[in-house]
């Protein structure tokens, strides 16, 4: 049997010897492996620019970090000029010992008028030399976490909390990774910010970015990278985090390709 023979009967076990149109099944056959290469090419350019994006996002926050830390730097080397005496009580004090008259309690009260004139300059100019980080509201313990989804979750049903095992950091302990939750462990201006991939899928995915239960923003991705970012204005022990929004048995990527970060911008 030759080559043809053997196709033939590989196209068709059912009808080895009935005439086949070869043509138009290797056609098919062709614009089947075309389209799968076609889907590869643009699954290996979302994966890339998935990685330019995560790459922007690090740079960022490291930034931050540093911006941060310059701040305490000056700060702490900030000098306090040296406080000079505003009052010299000593001559009141010879006045009241060496006064020949007898009016000691005159004397006496003007010099306790003057010591609390004295306290209040003193304590009004202490007041001046509060640490500017406080008077700005900028911590000296920063609060800023990251977390990264390393395994695929699947089957993720509406209004379920989206994890992220994989935490990078976690400044100020505020960021649970059990639950994907972050509590505020301090009120402020904070800024959030995440990215996930979205497992194939004939629906698209949306997720919510959720403050004490309620909906602040979302956004959808299907079979590519989305992102989103937002400041919000939070309370200590205020709750913050991502889940699944109006369509159940979702799926988002691992693999380090989906992520959600915080940072403190301001104390209250």
């Amino acid at each position: 049997m030759n080559i043809l023979g053997i196709v033939i009967l590989l196209l068709c076990p059912q009808r080895p010897f009935a005439e086949v149109d070869l043509y138009s099944r290797l056609a098919l056959l062709e614009v089947t492996v075309s389209s799968l290469l076609k889907t590869d090419a643009e699954q290996t350019e979302t994966i890339r620019l998935q990685e330019v994006k995560m790459k922007e996002q690090s740079e960022e926050i490291k930034e931050l970090k540093q911006i941060i830390q310059d701040i305490q730097t000056r700060e702490r080397l900030t000098p306090m000029k040296p406080m000079k005496p505003k009052l010299d009580l000593l001559p009141l004090q010879h006045q009241i010992l060496n006064n020949q008259s007898g009016d000691q309690k005159s004397a006496r009260a003007m010099l306790k008028k003057k010591i609390v004139r004295s306290d209040r300059t003193i304590n009004a100019t202490m007041a001046n030399y509060v640490p500017r980080t406080a008077r700005r509201g900028i911590i000296a313990s920063p609060v800023a976490f990251t977390a990264v989804k390393v395994i695929s979750q699947d089957n993720i049903g509406v209004n379920q909390n989206i994890q992220f095992e994989n935490v990078v950091l976690n400044d100020g302990g505020g960021f649970h990774a059990n639950h994907g939750i972050f509590i505020a462990p301090v009120g402020g201006y904070y800024l959030f910010t995440t990215s996930f991939l979205h497992s194939p899928g004939p629906i698209d995915i949306r997720v919510g970015l959720m403050h004490n239960g309620r909906l602040m923003a979302k956004v959808s991705g299907s079979m590519d990278q989305s992102s989103m970012t937002l400041v919000l204005k939070i309370a200590a022990g205020d709750e913050v985090w991502l889940e699944n929004k109006d369509v159940g048995s979702q799926s988002i990527y691992g693999g380090y390709y989906s992520s959600f970060s915080g940072v403190l911008l301001h104390q209250l």
